[in-house]
């Protein structure tokens, strides 16, 4: 739903399990939860519906009743919420086995108005055969999902990453080409692209929003993806297989920002990746950011020291600001409350650029 690719859910229960669930990944202000008529005027692109209230609604106002399930509904917000929410071209009908009159009113009018140009699935564990939704819904095999909702929404974000590495991977492609990194002899990409794509499609969607929350230094989860993430995270990939292939390396992504590089009798490397361009950062926020970071790292997880980075404003500086330490001749790795905070930081134009740069990187 953050990303777009569900415009509504309409939801028959009355738990807050879809409302915590947008609030784990930081996405409500993202999706407009819908409560009830009273919350109407709240309707946004994309929206949560509590078709029978929410248990946070006045008990009275709950629908619970039969008659309320099959009769009470008609010339009331529910029959106008679900017409507008199932108008669109397709909508899928999930975990639900028995009938809903409001439900089942509107597909009908609907199938009647648009016919073939609205299609509707069900998403069921059971067989076919069985399932009496289907039967009064009137839904055939072909547009029978034998799911069950925690599956079926697992396959809908499986093939959703699958568009999203898709795109990344076409922005590899339009770089390299403008970049010129491409073998004059043979007219393919230096860098190994389809090595990128196949790290980035062993992720989840869930995993691979947060690994893109922590380049782009946001607090949410799973930030939205934007054109120009596409293409800021095609620079760091791209970077990354330069290094990869320059030295001889393997590598792998942490979902905590970090790309750790590998190679056999060689200690690993790990190199902390941000895009600085989403929100014009300048070097020595970027910093502030990581060593705030530092502070808040979960006991036991290992950060990086150095940095690299792509979109940000300004002129890469030397050394960490302000100093390390105003005591002498102290060993700031012995540091009781952040350890050893330098950070070295390299843009990703300079690893192509200066000589060595690479392994000066990894060291």
């Amino acid at each position: 739903m953050v990303e777009g690719a569900i415009w509504n859910v309409i939801t028959l229960n009355f738990d807050l399990a879809l409302s915590h669930a947008l609030s784990a990944i930081g996405a409500k202000n993202q999706v407009c939860v819908i409560n009830g008529p009273e919350q109407h005027h709240q309707l946004g692109r994309s929206n949560i519906i509590y078709l029978h209230r929410s248990i946070d609604a006045d008990p009275e106002a709950l629908i619970l009743t039969t008659d309320a399930l099959e009769t009470a509904w008609r010339d009331k917000w529910e029959a106008w919420v679900a017409t507008w929410a199932l108008a669109a071209p397709v909508t899928v009908f999930a975990g639900l086995g028995s009938s809903c009159g409001v439900l089942r009113h509107t597909a009908e009018k609907l199938r009647s108005a648009l016919g073939n140009n609205v299609q509707l699935l069900l998403a069921n564990p059971g067989e076919h055969s069985k399932s009496n939704f289907a039967t009064e819904m009137q839904i055939d095999k072909t547009n029978y999902v034998q799911l069950g909702w925690i599956a079926f929404m697992r396959v809908l974000g499986n093939r959703f990453h699958l568009e999203v590495v898709q795109r990344i991977v076409e922005e590899c492609e339009a770089l390299s080409q403008r970049e010129g990194w491409v073998d004059p002899d043979t007219g393919r990409l230096i860098e190994d692209v389809g090595e990128l794509a196949k790290r980035l499609s062993s992720m989840d969607i869930l995993t691979f929003g947060k690994l893109r929350a922590a380049w782009l230094l946001e607090s949410r989860a799973y930030p939205k993806l934007e054109d120009s993430h596409c293409i800021a995270i095609a620079d760091l990939l791209l970077a990354v297989a330069y290094v990869s292939r320059s030295c001889n390396r393997g590598f792998r992504f942490d979902e905590d920002g970090h790309v750790i590089f590998t190679g056999t009798d060689i200690p690993e490397s790990r190199i902390r990746l941000v895009d600085g361009s989403s929100r014009n950062y300048r070097w020595l926020t970027i910093e502030s950011e990581l060593r705030l970071e530092d502070q808040h790292r979960r006991f036991g997880r290992e950060g990086a020291r150095h940095v690299l980075a792509c979109g940000v404003t300004g002129r890469r500086p030397e050394s960490a600001t302000p100093p390390e330490s105003i005591v002498d001749e102290v060993d700031a790795s012995m540091s009781i409350v952040d350890g050893d905070s330098a950070f070295s930081f390299w843009g990703v134009d300079d690893i192509r650029i200066e000589p060595q740069a690479s392994e000066a990187l990894l060291s």
